[in-house]
């Protein structure tokens, strides 16, 4: 306390030392509440450490105000840790996990990229089929493609929320032919990744 309040040499404190003790002892590197921000960190690998769980597990406020980590949080951080480290090993000990090897992260993220995409244009082709007077509504309108037309690249973001091909029933989903330019090139990543350049899907069964 001596020390915080730069009389490191006196040998003893006034009352008015002591009534500013908690706002001093808040203030300090470890102020003994168990939680411990990443600036009280002794090196930086373990300031990183720190910083790492408090992004994953989300910080506690320590009596200073700062976020930090107390053992549970911890002790949580490094089990999911271990979990993650154990299923990524498994799947080096299964190739049935990633039948593609190490391509498979990729494929997997090529396929998400337009998952939501290419299940549209099937829902769009099934209600085509339910009722072909459907198809009239379920593309892009003359009025939208004449907005378009005008100036396609400042709308890509309007181009990108048109289907992505013409509609149909039962009509398969061409990957090299007829398709959203805004969404062309996403399309065929995902066939040269996930299904070795195949050039046609058809609607899931």
């Amino acid at each position: 306390m001596l020390a915080k309040l730069g009389r490191p040499d006196a040998s003893a404190l006034s009352v008015e030392d002591v009534a500013g003790a908690a706002e001093i002892l808040a203030g300090s590197r470890f102020n003994g509440d168990g939680i411990v921000p990443a600036d009280s960190a002794n090196d930086e690998p373990t300031r990183r450490a720190i910083e790492d769980v408090i992004k994953v597990m989300g910080g506690k406020p320590d009596r200073s105000g700062k976020p930090g980590v107390d053992q549970p949080t911890i002790d949580k951080f490094f089990e999911e840790v271990a979990a993650t480290v154990a299923w990524l090993d498994q799947a080096e000990r299964d190739a049935s996990i990633r039948p593609l090897g190490g391509a498979t992260s990729e494929a997997a993220a090529a396929v998400d990229a337009v998952r939501a995409k290419v299940d549209d244009y099937f829902a769009r082709c099934r209600l085509a089929a339910f009722d072909g007077r459907a198809v009239a509504v379920l593309g892009p309108t003359e009025s939208d493609l004449a907005a378009l037309a005008q100036d396609p690249d400042q709308r890509c973001r309007e181009i990108a929320q048109l289907p992505l091909a013409a509609i149909g029933a039962e009509r398969p989903l061409l990957l090299s032919d007829g398709l959203n330019p805004a969404w062309a090139a996403k399309l065929a990543t995902m066939a040269s990744a996930a299904f070795g350049r195949c050039w046609v899907l058809t609607r899931p069964r």
